[in-house]
């Protein structure tokens, strides 16, 4: 018997959070579960999440229940939040990550912490079913083994998202904070550069083979043209990620500050963040001479256009980096 901190994040999404946290309460677990809910309707007390959390606790919630009000939505800071309230409220040891539209199964808590124990792990991570709202099962099992690919190695880098992860709480020591990156979420990288680091320290990912968890959705985002276009977004995010690995070994010798100041310099030129990957936006005058780090961040562009390379001036390099570029 483990305690577990379950931290689930909302953002105005009153009924997938009421449906997440009845199906932590119908859990068949031997273990002892803390949930904390993390709401960022920009700090508002009188929020729907909130308002939530209120009502199921006076009805009698299974588990303590905790929810705190947060007033930034920055991913890399919310995560913090959220494992700084799971520590200040008792001593777990195993910290879990789901969002207001994920249910998990009845044994999700006792599978994801027997995949811990049976190999040693020290993170343990499953598949994750896409259902629409009506409760039709799609896609088909090949699509979804791509949209979430199981890591072959056991390498956490492979991973671009905390979501359905229980964690030793040993990975989160009070003297390492922050934990994530803030910064990293202007690239939607703060859970894959945080995976990185921690594997480089020889951290151990489990992955559990079978789903035991699942993530509703609308019916029109259930369908396969959707699902294959996530399949080739995160695609270009895992390139993302080990560009970033490759810029972060020391080979080339640029902090990872310096990629995201330039990459603020690209955004300002006329480039567009969607969704976790950088795309060409509308070109505009002085592009090319700020467009700084376009030779490190390849892997963020689209590969049907992007922007022309033209050496950047002296006075738009970051601190630290140095112009090697052809």
């Amino acid at each position: 018997m483990a305690d577990i901190a379950v931290c689930v994040t909302t953002h105005r999404c009153p009924d997938g959070l009421r449906r997440t946290l009845k199906a932590l309460a119908e859990l068949d677990t031997v273990h002892r579960i803390t949930v904390i809910v993390g709401d960022t309707d920009q700090g508002q007390a009188d929020s729907a999440g909130l308002a939530v959390c209120s009502s199921m606790a006076r009805a009698g919630y299974r588990w303590p229940l905790f929810a705190t009000p947060l007033a930034h939505r920055n991913a890399a800071r919310v995560r913090n939040a959220m494992v700084a309230a799971a520590l200040d409220c008792g001593a777990p040891v195993y910290i879990a990550f789901l969002n207001d539209r994920m249910a998990p199964a009845l044994n999700w808590a006792d599978r994801m912490v027997g995949k811990l124990r049976d190999f040693g792990a020290d993170m343990v991570t499953c598949p994750v079913d896409m259902v629409c709202e009506a409760g039709a099962e799609r896609p088909a099992d090949a699509i979804r083994e791509r949209i979430f690919p199981t890591p072959k190695d056991g390498n956490p880098a492979q991973l671009v998202s905390l979501d359905n992860t229980m964690a030793r709480s040993s990975l989160f020591p009070l003297d390492r904070k922050p934990w994530l990156d803030p910064e990293a979420t202007l690239l939607g990288l703060h859970d894959a550069l945080f995976l990185t680091r921690r594997g480089r320290e020889g951290v151990r990912l489990a992955v559990a083979e079978r789903t035991s968890i699942v993530h509703l959705t609308d019916a029109d985002k259930a369908t396969p043209a959707h699902l294959r276009r996530r399949v080739r977004e995160r695609a270009r995010i895992a390139a993302a990620t080990r560009q970033i690995m490759r810029e972060m070994s020391g080979e080339a010798g640029v902090p990872f500050a310096d990629i995201v100041r330039a990459a603020r310099r690209i955004a300002s030129g006329g480039l567009r963040f969607l969704g976790g990957v950088w795309r060409p936006g509308v070109r505009q005058a002085g592009t090319a001479r700020i467009a700084v780090g376009v030779g490190m961040l390849d892997g963020l562009f689209s590969p049907r256009r992007r922007p022309e390379r033209r050496r950047a001036s002296r006075s738009a390099m970051p601190a630290g980096y140095t112009d090697n570029r052809i």
